[in-house]
């Protein structure tokens, strides 16, 4: 399967690639200056058409993938079940872990006897 993957990647890259080196050499290609703006009109337009194509081949290679892979697919599905975590609100640190918000502990708040003290904002 990954042959496939790989063939529809080149097959799908190839005409984008082709069609930016001809636009690279077609004056050196063309000389005349008698077709100069239909040849720059259909060149550009073809550029476009196969920029979709290699813009597809992402979508593509997604969904072979999908279909081809048990582990890649068993990926996805854990990615797409998990939980959204909720962001931590955490406040603003000052001086050793002293808030303006919430009590923290800190390292300077152990003292000798090894017992915790909560700092609290005044």
């Amino acid at each position: 399967m990954l042959v496939v993957i790989c063939c529809a990647a080149v097959c799908l890259q190839l005409p984008y690639t082709v069609l930016y080196l001809l636009n690279m050499d077609k004056d050196s290609l063309w000389p005349d200056d008698r077709h100069t703006p239909t040849l720059r009109a259909a060149i550009y337009l073809a550029m476009k058409v196969a920029d979709v194509f290699a813009t597809a081949s992402y979508a593509l290679n997604f969904a072979l993938y999908c279909v081809s892979g048990s582990a890649f697919r068993d990926g996805v599905r854990r990615i797409c079940r998990r939980p959204l975590r909720q962001p931590q609100q955490r406040a603003l640190t000052h001086d050793a872990g002293v808030t303006d918000r919430s009590p923290y502990l800190s390292r300077s708040a152990l003292g000798n006897s090894g017992q915790i003290r909560t700092h609290l904002a005044a």
